[in-house]
């Protein structure tokens, strides 16, 4: 999300926070049990390529532009 600083208030950042809370102990369970400790490696890598492709512009129609989102693009190279 592209937004300016200061724009969100902090009750905002801290009801989003407390709703991520969750979200993220369960990422961090779900990596811990289903991905070995010699494929971790790869989800740096996997991220490092992400982040690359996110910085590549696509002209739209209208005059703007659009880029790749990255966690549709890493989950297309699943690691299991």
């Amino acid at each position: 999300m592209h937004i300016p600083e200061n724009y969100l208030s902090p009750s905002t950042c801290a009801v989003m926070t407390a709703a991520m809370l969750p979200v993220w102990g369960y990422s961090i369970h779900k990596i811990k049990t289903e991905i070995p400790k010699s494929k971790m490696p790869l989800l740096g890598i996997g991220a490092a390529f992400s982040f690359l492709g996110m910085m590549f512009n696509v002209p739209l129609p209208g005059g703007t532009t659009g880029h790749a989102v990255s966690a549709r693009t890493f989950h297309a190279c699943e690691i299991s």
